[in-house]
């Protein structure tokens, strides 16, 4: 059996070099890493227009690619799936074609490939064993070939139709990454056993240190039990021609699959719900988000509900996970739900954890972001407690307490807001840079309105993002609400006070701003009533007859609770967006809601019109641009406008 791994294997380029330490060491001496980048931008056919980002150092360029083996520098994108076969996904960045023997997706269909007991194929360069039950088309195979750089990445133009896809890219580089780990400490296992204690090769080579201080090497973050459904299966999918058998299987679509323990990927999603399509497919399944599973990969078997300790990988929901490493210690359980291992609020399994992937994360903006925050927090930390290892086979950016500097951040988005991207900047560490996606806006929301109303878009001023949501709520109270509550003192054609514009509805994206309205309008003792996520159905329903009737003015909603039920409210003929929906459908769909046919019986349309009024500021360009287009926002704030 043959162990060796190809010398170009941009896993071992990160971890073989001594002198790599010393590029580290200087990154971790500059202050304000992330501000301290220089930039490059590319254009690929499928995945669109993206930055590489890469921390500048004192270090001459040159010689610190020379450091690091392969230079990984980016350029253009590997050939597609009609070009050259092998080329395509092995053509990552500084890395040469993989050796014949190879499908169009750079997976060995070569029966007498060069590939030992361990299943691990290295005679090319994804080193995936016997052939991954994949194939992959052009995006995909792009979209690898980043990955396969072991850049930091954030992606925000995933799609309901495209989940999948991405799903399968990050679930090849992971197996393959888990793989090439593997084959890598079964050959050094091997080099143990020829040499003895005294050898300086032992003592020495930090090509043998190939181990961290945990096994845990990577962490999937995921929004709903359904969301760790699909991607178990996928794992499943994948390793089915290989000679791994998985274990637990049924368990795992038993516990994470619906109330009667069906799997719900078999079932088909409803598309003819009085709601809007893209709800039945995010909500389908299992939507339950307290939950964590660990999978441990042997030579021959993956293992499902493993201890966190004894796994190679961690699926969890950000409440699942944050429950555990912050929680009693007679509470806490390191593993599967009936794995009873007390944690205490131990966070050591997370110590060496090499990649983090979080997919769907627009959907944890809906949940609660804080758990995100937490639990990076506690990643990539020294261990508290010793744990059974071989010192001396821990890597020194470990020893070093570098670990984060080595670790892959992998983000994937269907909105581009500022949280997303500041959570990624402050998170992404990683020595060799980050790639961040241009946000692809084909079709503004505001073309996509068939409600006959007036948009008005306002502009208030505000320095910064922590003094914005003061600025806004000054703004509304001054500017704003007096118009809608017949309060500014103009005069209607016939010289009487404006009168007050009934049904009119308020949408928060912040629950924090939505408890300072509430606040403010009991206080003023305005006529208005309130749905949020919090609400009971009862409550919910008694404050939309309150607003569809006209016995209270103003009806504040929150767009989590919109997220959540996605109701379709009567009654509206005045909308607020006291600031750009997180969702830009959002705006869409409730403005399309001014419409004749959701009144009361006694409007009159032709003494009516609708209005949709939307608070901006120069923090709110990402939302902005995709509601009206990036370049109509950057002329609005650049020349800080109002229009209607």
């Amino acid at each position: 059996m043959n162990t060796s791994l190809p010398a170009n294997n941009p896993h071992l380029d990160r971890v073989i070099s001594e002198k790599t330490i010393k590029v580290i060491k200087e990154i971790h001496d500059q202050p304000k890493l992330n501000e301290n980048f220089e930039i490059e931008q590319f254009k690929w056919p499928k995945l669109g227009t993206l930055s590489y980002l890469k921390p500048m150092i004192e270090e001459n360029k040159d010689t610190v690619i020379e450091l690091l083996g392969q230079p990984h520098k980016l350029g253009p994108p590997p050939p597609t799936t009609t070009s050259t076969n092998s080329t395509a996904v092995n053509h990552v960045a500084g890395q040469e074609p993989a050796k014949s023997g190879c499908d169009g997706n750079g997976i060995s269909n070569n029966s007498n490939n060069n590939s030992g007991d361990d299943g691990v194929d290295v005679g090319n360069g994804l080193g995936v064993a016997l052939g991954l039950d994949c194939k992959l088309d052009d995006l995909q195979i792009e979209l690898l070939s980043l990955l396969r750089t072991y850049k930091d990445l954030l992606y925000t133009n995933e799609t309901l139709e495209t989940l999948d896809h991405i799903q399968q890219v990050y679930v090849i580089h992971v197996l393959t990454h888990l793989m090439n780990s593997r084959s890598r400490i079964i050959s050094n296992n091997k080099v143990f056993e020829r040499k003895t204690i005294s050898d300086n090769i032992l003592q020495d080579d930090p090509a043998l240190r190939d181990q961290g201080f945990t096994r845990t090497k990577v962490l999937f973050l995921l929004p709903f039990r359904y969301s760790a459904l699909r991607l178990g299966k996928c794992i499943a999918k994948c390793l089915a021609n290989t000679n791994h058998t998985v274990q637990n299987l049924d368990r795992f679509i038993q516990e994470f699959g619906d109330e009667d323990g069906i799997d719900s990927t078999t079932r088909p999603i409803p598309s003819d719900g009085n709601k809007p399509n893209d709800f039945y497919q995010t909500f389908h399944g299992n939507t339950d988000d307290s939950f964590r599973v660990g999978l441990k990969f042997t030579k021959k078997s993956v293992r499902f509900f493993s201890d966190f300790y004894d796994s190679d990988i961690i699926i969890a929901s950000p409440l699942g996970l944050k429950t555990i490493i912050t929680v009693d210690e007679h509470k806490a359980t390191s593993a599967g739900d009936s794995e009873q291992i007390p944690l205490g609020g131990e966070k050591d399994f997370l110590s060496s954890i090499e990649l983090v992937i979080l997919d769907q994360a627009e959907i944890f903006l809906m949940q609660n972001w804080e758990h995100i925050l937490d639990i990076m927090q506690h990643i990539n930390i020294m261990p508290t407690k010793p744990r059974k290892m071989d010192i001396s086979r821990v890597r020194l950016w470990h020893l070093e307490d570098w670990s984060k500097y080595y670790r892959q951040l992998i983000m994937f988005t269907s909105i581009t807001v500022p949280l997303v991207h500041s959570f990624f900047q402050t998170h992404s560490l990683n020595y060799e840079g980050y790639i961040a996606f241009k946000h692809r806006v084909d079709h503004p929301q505001a073309k996509e309105i068939s409600s006959k109303c007036t948009q008005h878009f306002l502009y208030f001023d505000s320095a910064s993002a922590k003094e914005a949501c003061d600025h806004r709520f000054s703004f509304f109270i001054k500017h704003v609400l007096p118009k809608f509550t017949g309060s500014t003192g103009d005069l209607d054609d016939d010289g009487s006070n404006k009168k007050t514009m009934d049904h009119t509805l308020i949408l928060v994206s912040s629950y924090f701003d939505y408890v300072r309205l509430r606040n403010y309008f009991r206080r003023e003792k305005l006529s208005f009533t309130q749905i949020c996520e919090y609400n009971e159905d009862n409550k919910v329903s008694k404050a939309r007859q309150l607003f569809y009737f006209g016995a209270r003015q103003f009806l504040l909603y929150t767009e989590r609770c919109h997220f959540y039920h996605r109701y379709k409210i009567k009654g509206i003929r005045n909308i607020i967006f006291y600031e750009p929906p997180t969702f830009p459908k959002f705006y869409t769909e409730m403005v399309n809601m001014l419409t004749p046919e959701l009144q009361g019986k006694k409007f009159d349309e032709s003494s009516n019109h609708f209005t949709a009024t939307t608070l901006f500021s120069s923090h709110d360009t990402l939302q902005l641009g995709a509601i009206i287009g990036f370049s109509n926002a950057v002329k609005l704030i650049q020349n800080k406008k109002s229009i209607t």
